[in-house]
């Protein structure tokens, strides 16, 4: 994912949580490992506040940050699998799950 607002801001969603890059890649960061160190399999950015994040993790479902992902919280769907995230224009977070669709205001 692109951080919006900061030029070179890079988030990667890997097999061991979220890494952010401020130098679009060259180096690496882990990201609030503490709490969410698990395969993150997709990523959102709040297109209306960009220190919100969501990671869609296997196994362990969604993730919430509003902090730019220096912490991490579940914020659904616990023993889910998300493979797709997106945000509507209304604001409805839909996921993409190994258990069908789901949206979340």
């Amino acid at each position: 994912a692109i951080a919006p607002g900061e030029p070179g801001g890079v988030l990667a969603g890997t097999t061991e949580g979220v890494y952010c890059s401020q130098d679009r890649g060259q180096t690496w960061q882990a990201s609030g490992h503490e709490e969410l160190n698990v395969t993150v399999t997709a990523l959102l950015l709040d297109p209306s506040d960009p220190l919100t994040l969501y990671a869609g993790t296997e196994h362990h479902g969604l993730w919430h940050s509003t902090d730019g992902g220096a912490h991490w919280q579940p914020w659904g769907l616990e023993d889910a699998s998300v493979y797709a995230l997106l945000v509507d224009g209304e604001g409805t977070i839909w996921l993409g799950t190994d258990r069908g669709i789901f949206k979340n205001r």
